[in-house]
């Protein structure tokens, strides 16, 4: 039996569609691994979950949130600015954008960046987009 997209659970982690409650520790997990200059704030993140509810998700451990992935439906080789407040999806999206992808320090080694990159690319399938983008890579799903 396969795993929901949005729901997979494996020895003391689950991921779940993030919500607004989850952006302090969302933002706190980003500000581990990213310089002032590349974070976004918490607006920018809620724009982002009210986009694609599905495809941005947490990964809640023993210690709370360990991990998050924020993506969205998005134009190809035409990333929002960091740090940009969303209104609503491009008339006619052409991919699923990675905006960001994150496992904290304490839970790096445990594969939760394979898991959220594959939760989020069920969620991409599900919504009938056919690749997604990371920057200016683009990955063609099979």
């Amino acid at each position: 039996m396969s795993a929901s997209p949005v729901q997979i659970m494996s020895d003391a982690f689950s991921i779940r569609p993030m919500r607004e409650a989850d952006l302090d520790a969302v933002l706190a997990v980003q500000a581990q691994g990213y310089p002032p200059a590349l974070r976004d704030g918490r607006e920018a993140f809620a724009s982002r979950i009210t986009l694609a509810p599905s495809a941005n998700l947490v990964v809640d451990g023993p210690d709370g949130c360990a991990g998050y992935l924020v993506s969205h439906p998005w134009l190809s080789r035409s990333p929002p600015p960091v740090d940009t407040v969303l209104d609503g999806p491009p008339p006619r999206p052409e991919c699923w954008f990675i905006h960001d992808l994150s496992v904290a320090p304490a839970a790096q080694g445990a594969g939760l960046a394979r898991r959220l990159f594959l939760a989020g690319a069920a969620a991409a399938e599900i919504t009938m987009m056919k690749h997604i983008i990371h920057d200016h890579h683009i990955c063609y799903l099979k």
